[in-house]
């Protein structure tokens, strides 16, 4: 099982504006289509409210403190922590948004399917992807970029990267290298 986030941000870190993606690109909404079927999907309330529905062909996880939240189709989870819980028997599960989900699943996430969106767009909510630490190639590697590629409708150039998180083999057993014990903290270690 592993949990995958999956996004779209611009050079200056937007995900959305007016509870909105603040761009349209029709070949990133089919690589997230084609990512995520038949998979579970981890999103907030707000972020399921502006989707308008259900995904189909995914098992769609709403995480709210809402007692009065119930939509047809999906499911609610009070945390994320209940929300991965939900999604356990998934190989590999997705977390679609907002930023307060994205910042809860931080330090557990497995893989990133990012889309450079390759331009400064005004908005309201943000991603930090210097937070992630994508960088620094202890914590993640790169595991496939696409060239620069441009919108067909609306010619916004943008890239499609997955990025994997590097683990360290410790006593036999797997741990996220940004998560080692402090005593661990000083050794080099390989992807």
């Amino acid at each position: 099982m592993s949990l995958s986030l999956i996004v779209a941000v611009s050079q200056n870190g937007v995900i959305g504006r007016d509870g909105r993606l603040p761009w349209h690109l029709p070949e990133d909404l089919r690589n997230f289509k084609r990512l995520t079927m038949g998979h579970h999907i981890i999103m907030g309330r707000a972020t399921f409210e502006s989707l308008g529905k259900c995904l189909p062909g995914r098992t769609n996880v709403v995480v709210t403190r809402s007692n009065d939240f119930a939509q047809m189709g999906a499911t609610v989870a009070r945390s994320f922590s209940a929300a991965l819980e939900l999604a356990a028997g998934d190989d590999e599960m997705f977390v679609i948004g907002g930023a307060r989900i994205f910042e809860a699943a931080r330090p557990l996430v497995d893989r990133i399917y990012l889309t450079r969106v390759l331009i400064d767009l005004e908005g309201d909510t943000f991603l930090d992807l210097d937070l992630w630490g994508l960088s620094d190639t202890s914590r993640w590697s790169l595991s496939d970029s696409s060239e620069i590629q441009h919108s067909s409708t609306t010619k916004i150039p943008f890239k499609f990267q997955t990025w994997k998180r590097v683990y360290a083999t410790i006593r036999g057993e797997s741990a996220a290298a940004d998560q080692l014990p402090d005593s661990f903290k000083e050794l080099k270690v390989e992807s």
